[in-house]
């Protein structure tokens, strides 16, 4: 016999369609509600409340959203928001590092404010070194422009060498852009892990021109440990465009005295048609050093070049090799000038 009594039982129509259309009409409703505020939070001007609600970082009372509007706006409403980040200095380090840090995706502004909060963090120097993880992630951006961008400001901000030379190393080898080989040239000798990509480029003729002579140009940043380039640099010095021969010449310069093999090659393009050449040239025959003495004949007619870029660096690199021989020149323009 079942003791449970009849009124304790539950009845079937507890749970009738009409309790459950209720139930999901309270949850249509509150569902509206919820979508409803979040717009509201959401296109209320100062975003205070929605800065609030998405943990976002404040500079001058206001959240990252509300600047990254303004700096998406009309002109006006970008130049004064550009003008009080500017002048925030560290204060305004948190909300600069959020901006560079937006998805930009399609969209062109995104791009656009992203790279105006990337050079604002650059111009800051190492007191915005807290965004170096931001903007090492930008260099892995698919927007082109913004990954240059980023390249540049990392050793502004203060990335150090360990870090930064092998994500530049990276990107250039991907991407070779000007921007981003002077970048890893910032690093100098610390760089030297780069020297195998920079010399790949600067013998790759399909990069336009530009790019060729900062890979030449960074090769000699290097220093001594560029010296394993040398005789790339060498065969660069006859190459057919003056700026990439300019570079060259200026490299081994940089490399100093372990490039003395090339005294020759230097002497040889001491009367290029091109006037920085032959002043880059001149140069860096004094900073190879006394191993460059014998071609002080070759350098004296310098002295008398129709440029005085190249007049300048000749008297500078013969106080070096010969200075004896410099003052014994302009004893004799003394004494024409004198008889005249």
């Amino acid at each position: 016999m079942n003791d449970a009594s009849p009124g304790t039982m539950e009845s079937p129509e507890s749970s009738s369609p009409t309790s459950k259309k209720g139930g999901s009409r309270f949850g249509l409703l509150l569902l509206g509600l919820v979508i409803v505020a979040a717009g509201v939070l959401w296109l209320e001007p100062t975003r205070v409340a929605w800065g609030l609600l998405t943990g976002e970082s404040f500079y001058e009372g206001r959240p990252t959203s509300f600047w990254r509007n303004a700096l998406a706006g009309p002109a006006g409403a970008r130049a004064e928001a550009e003008a009080a980040l500017d002048n925030g200095g560290n204060d305004a380090v948190p909300v600069l590092t959020e901006l560079a840090a937006g998805k930009a995706g399609n969209d062109w502004k995104g791009s656009e404010v992203r790279i105006l909060a990337l050079d604002m963090l650059g111009a800051l120097g190492p007191d915005a070194s807290e965004a170096i993880p931001v903007v090492m992630d930008a260099l892995e951006d698919e927007d082109g422009h913004l990954r240059s961008v980023a390249a540049v400001n990392l050793p502004k901000i203060g990335a150090e060498a360990e870090q930064a030379v092998p994500a530049l190393t990276k990107l250039v080898a991907m991407d070779p852009r000007p921007e981003t080989i002077r970048a890893i040239s910032v690093y100098r000798e610390e760089a030297a892990s780069s020297l195998p990509v920079l010399v790949e480029i600067l013998e790759d003729h399909s990069h336009d021109t530009e790019t060729r002579w900062n890979a030449a140009r960074t090769l000699g940043k290097l220093g001594p440990r560029g010296v394993q380039a040398v005789e790339v640099l060498v065969r660069c010095l006859d190459d057919d465009a003056s700026t990439v021969r300019e570079h060259s010449a200026e490299a081994l310069g940089d490399i100093g005295p372990l490039a003395a093999t090339t005294v020759p090659d230097l002497v040889g393009v001491l009367d290029d048609p091109a006037t920085r050449v032959r002043r880059d040239a001149v140069r860096s025959l004094g900073q190879v050093g006394p191993e460059a003495k014998a071609a002080v004949p070759q350098i004296v007619p310098l002295l008398d070049d129709p440029e005085k870029m190249v007049r300048d660096a000749a008297a500078k690199t013969l106080e070096i090799l010969a200075p004896e021989v410099l003052e014994e020149h302009r004893a004799k323009q003394k004494a024409v000038k004198e008889e005249a």
